[in-house]
């Protein structure tokens, strides 16, 4: 479920720790181990280490007397065995209890976050790290990551269909999803390709309305569902998130001018060379290089031309030394000269 489960191992200051003999730990849940809301927040710490390979912050354990102790940690993951491993690493001198008077603890973490020099960013997430969230304070914040779930879907897995009542919103981990709408007669047509770290299902659950398109993985994916009632007391209470909701949703409208003007005004070879240009980057030799998003058809549905049209378009632009094509990896040899053929309208 990609959330601490049993304890594998602990070493003998672990023991220490917890009050208990290293050994007898194995078995042991985080339930056991871990402040209740420190397990509510495991799914977004485990999003954390999911995106960023770690997750460096403060952690509440849980003694075997029922005393609970707040100190810094980093958790990390590996394989053992075939298996995903989870690794929390506590920094056992830093460690104070966490029931002190509010004002006395937030000082004595301060005092924790000095003397352990956390690295940039620690306590970070992707949740509060996102434009809708991170000018939340840290109790509002502190809400929603101990509201959030962790959603998994295998590859083809339709997360929800048309109609559906908006249940929550949704942030990508890893993976990547479609946003479709579809008629009668069953044609399909792609509105997004959604990838890591970024947020849908947003529009429904701030307007109260149901989906207006369905959502399919097209890989194994990893979601983080905050709830629609968690983000509804949200949206009535925090001037800093009605701020954020407002800027965003703007953002979302005035791509969604663009890509009306691009479908509307621009030819199928504009709207293919602004898509490779949309996604290329500078490698580590210095080559301009677009991964695509997904597969052919999937681009061509978004793009909203046919499969042997994009496929013709591509071979077009490597006839013309303009790109090279391996699998989903398109090189750009020289971006300019790219442009300059989109601006006269792929006629050159």
């Amino acid at each position: 479920a990609l959330l601490p489960a049993a304890v594998l191992h602990a070493n003998a200051a672990a023991g220490e720790l917890f009050g208990r003999d290293a050994g007898a730990l194995k078995g042991s849940g985080a339930a056991s181990l871990f402040a209740a809301q420190q397990v509510e927040r495991f799914p977004v710490l485990m999003s954390e280490v999911l995106v960023s390979g770690h997750y460096e912050g403060t952690l509440e354990c849980l003694t075997a007397d029922g005393h609970t102790l707040a100190g810094e940690a980093r958790i990390g993951y590996l394989a053992l065995q075939g298996q995903m491993v989870i690794l929390v690493v506590i920094d056992q001198a830093g460690l104070l209890p966490s029931a002190q008077p509010a004002g006395e603890r937030e000082r004595s973490l301060g005092a924790i976050e000095t003397a352990t020099a956390p690295a940039p960013g620690a306590g970070r997430t992707v949740l509060s790290r996102h434009p809708l969230f991170r000018e939340l304070h840290r109790g509002e914040l502190g809400a929603l990551e101990r509201a959030a779930r962790l959603v998994r879907l295998r590859k083809g897995q339709v997360l929800f269909q048309r109609g559906d009542e908006a249940v929550g919103l949704y942030l990508v981990v890893s993976g990547q999803l479609a946003l479709t709408v579809s008629n009668s007669r069953g044609a399909e047509k792609v509105l997004a390709i959604v990838e890591r770290q970024q947020v849908f299902g947003e529009l429904e659950v701030l307007t109260r309305r149901p989906y207006q398109m369905f959502a399919q993985s097209l890989a194994a994916t990893v979601l983080l569902m905050i709830p629609a009632a968690a983000l509804h007391k949200l949206q009535a209470t925090s001037l800093a998130f009605a701020g954020a909701a407002l800027a965003h949703l703007g953002t979302r409208l005035h791509r969604i001018i663009g890509e009306v003007e691009a479908l509307t005004l621009h030819t199928a070879m504009e709207r293919i060379i602004d898509h490779l240009l949309e996604h290329a980057v500078v490698n580590a030799h210095g080559v301009t290089e677009a991964t695509l998003p997904a597969q052919k058809q999937v681009i061509a549905s978004y793009l909203n031309i046919s499969p042997p049209t994009l496929s013709r378009a591509f071979q077009q632009l490597c006839d013309d030394g303009l790109i090279t094509v391996s699998r989903r990896y398109v090189t750009i040899p020289d971006p300019a000269r790219l442009l300059r053929f989109r601006q006269q309208d792929g006629t050159a």
